[in-house]
């Protein structure tokens, strides 16, 4: 089980600067620590030069050890956006084992105006102190990923999967001689195998043995004159026999194919046209619109689901519900609602089961806390079990197929309707398509090969694409009733054994049911429109209701049938596709019930891979949501 991590103990001097209380040591100098900064790590490695340079069609990666402040991160932010061509894109990657609270971060940065505005993003999108890694963007072309934890066994599990992608190493942290167990040649040999082979590096420091270590792990070390009355500090280079332009760069497109329309075809196009201009994007989807299937409910739960062990379904969530929010009010603002969930004990294992959460875990008060019907107004309406249930005060809901038809624009890409692809080819040219009739989609030799196919069909793949993964389709139907004057007044999501959303448009949503299929009953499933099986659902959300609550509906006006796409864990499939030895084909699939929660950070985490870009997970998400982890035989 892994616990929360220790945070910062910080306390100001008489000049408004930060001490750090663990290591009885300054952040930054008492005399312009900006302009330390600058001179140590933005002019020891050679940043502006390299970025007036800079034409490449991948980010440029910045790592550093010791976060701190985030003053170094931002002002290399500031920096690369006044040096660096309007299209090129910075990302920025930073380990830190004792996190500064927010509060702490802003006082201390409160001294430079002129990073306002990153600062400020920073801040909206600080996480908790739990353990993870988490992305943050500071601007459209900036992202920032936050690794909390030990930077000797957080970055040598990313190393594992950047493959030497950074271009500049900012070797940062408290004094050797304060902190000696983080000056370790474990560190150095990680950085050097992070590295790319123009990779730079400077640090504040000229310790011998850090020069020596820093030499002994592959880096050609040399001692520059240090800040003001400092007398000497190290930068230096990767030592490769190669050293590429910064200019390169590709010349054609990346021709990018998602099969899908629901919400992972939605974000995942979305997601992909953030990273990257030079992109000929499709999507290939089956029915004659977008979101025909569990993305077209017309109210969709977004929370996370966590355990009372730490587990990595509870890492996962954690990290997910953290982009979640902010992407969909970016992005959807319309169409997205944040106003907390009440989770409600509706047994007495699930009153022992959250109480066991609340109680062994890490989780801050604003992810999740109890609340009685003092404390929130809802609970009051409900007439519900008012003493055991949970806040969940960052979740809410959204119009998911609005949501799906505002990504799928937004991300520029083709639409292909009424394709259903049932296998794909390797072609000299990549990736074709082949739709049921055994036809190829497009005309051209290579316009129709792809360099890139996306599977994000949902259930779909339990029938066609996907029938090795552990696809478990569960089918579902939503109850539409009309508001009463009582539950007009609800603004939290309510979850017990079944769900009911604020109103929206003069009516909530009941659900789901959960009706576990074989891939040969899917049709038949979805083919029921009318009678007595829908009737039966329906009275089954509503008795459902009337149990765990106390608050009166009106009237069922309607229902919608859909086939969520399960898996045994609870956790999404993403990654290579475990089908197809020739790379370019992937996964993403298996969101489940709460798909809306995971997708935004899925796809994130899925283009960073399509891309060639550092992903923003640790090894213990990337196995626990691999999609080679679990197979039918």
């Amino acid at each position: 089980m892994a616990q929360p991590i220790q945070p910062a103990q910080v306390h100001f001097n008489h000049l408004g600067m930060p001490i750090s209380g663990q290591f009885d040591d300054i952040y930054f100098s008492n005399h312009d620590g900006a302009a330390e900064s600058e001179y140590v790590f933005i002019q020891g490695n050679r940043l502006p030069e390299r970025w007036h340079q800079w034409s490449a069609n991948y980010p440029f990666v910045l790592a550093e050890t010791g976060f701190g402040s985030g003053l170094n991160m931002l002002l290399a932010a500031a920096a690369f956006l006044h040096h660096a061509p309007s299209e090129a894109q910075l990302q920025l990657v930073s380990f830190e084992r004792y996190p500064m609270a927010a509060q702490a971060i802003a006082q201390a940065l409160r001294h430079w105006p002129q990073l306002a505005s990153l600062s400020a993003a920073l801040l909206e999108q600080y996480p908790p102190c739990i353990a993870g890694v988490y992305r943050i963007w500071l601007h459209p072309r900036i992202s920032l990923d936050l690794h909390l934890g030990d930077v000797l066994d957080t970055l040598p599990s990313w190393v594992s999967s950047c493959n030497q992608r950074v271009h500049a190493w900012f070797l940062d942290g408290f004094a050797p001689g304060k902190n000696p167990d983080m000056w370790q040649p474990t560190l150095y040999q990680a950085m050097a195998k992070s590295a790319a082979p123009s990779c730079t590096l400077a640090t504040f420091t000229a310790v011998g043995d850090v020069r020596r270590g820093l030499q002994q792990a592959g880096f050609a070390m040399r001692k520059r004159k240090g800040y003001r009355h400092k007398r000497e500090m190290l930068v230096g280079h990767k030592l490769s026999p190669q050293m590429p332009s910064l200019n390169a760069h590709r010349h054609r497109p990346i021709r990018i194919a998602i099969i899908g329309g629901g919400i992972a075809a939605a974000t995942m196009a979305h997601s992909l046209t953030l990273k990257n201009s030079n992109l000929d994007l499709h999507i290939y989807c089956a029915d004659d619109r977008l979101a025909m299937g569990a993305s077209g409910n017309p109210q969709g739960a977004v929370y996370p689901l966590l355990q009372a062990d730490y587990t990595p379904t509870s890492q996962f969530y954690m990290q997910a519900m953290h982009i979640a929010k902010r992407y969909y009010q970016q992005y959807c603002p319309a169409d997205s609602f944040f106003k907390g969930m009440l989770q409600l004990p509706f047994s007495q294992t699930i009153a022992t089961r959250q109480q066991a959460l609340l109680q062994r875990t890490p989780y801050p008060v604003d992810i999740v806390t109890p609340v009685n019907s003092q404390q929130h107004p809802d609970l009051t309406t409900l007439g519900a079990l008012s003493e055991s249930a949970m806040l969940y005060s960052n979740a809410g809901w959204v119009r998911p197929a609005a949501v799906v038809n505002k990504l799928v624009a937004l991300s520029g890409a083709s639409l292909h309707f009424n394709h259903i692809v049932n296998r794909i080819e390797r072609s000299q040219h990549g990736w074709r398509l082949h739709s049921q009739n055994a036809t190829t989609v497009g005309t051209d030799c290579n316009a129709d090969s792809f360099d890139h196919v996306v599977w994000a069909t949902g259930a779909g793949l339990a029938v066609r694409g996907g029938e090795s993964l552990t696809i478990r389709p569960v089918g579902g139907q939503v109850t539409q009733v009309a508001t009463t004057a009582q539950s007009e007044k609800l603004h939290a999501v309510v979850c017990h054994k079944g769900y009911l959303t604020p109103a929206d448009n003069g009516q909530h949503c009941l659900g789901a049911t959960f009706t576990p299929l074989t891939a040969a009953q899917i049709n038949q499933y979805m083919e029921t429109t009318c009678g007595s099986p829908l009737e039966a659902d329906n009275q089954a959300n509503m008795q459902l209701h009337a149990k765990h609550t106390q608050l009166q509906v009106g009237a069922v006006t309607a229902q919608r049938r859909s086939v969520r796409a399960a898996t045994p864990d609870h956790l999404p499939l993403i990654g290579a596709h475990p089908a197809h030895s020739h790379p370019g084909v992937w996964v993403f699939a298996g969101l489940g019930s709460r798909g809306l929660t995971s997708a935004p950070w899925a796809a994130d985490y899925l283009s960073d891979q399509i891309l060639g870009r550092a992903v923003a997970c640790d090894a213990r998400i990337q196995k626990a949501t691999d999609s080679r982890r679990q197979r039918n035989t």
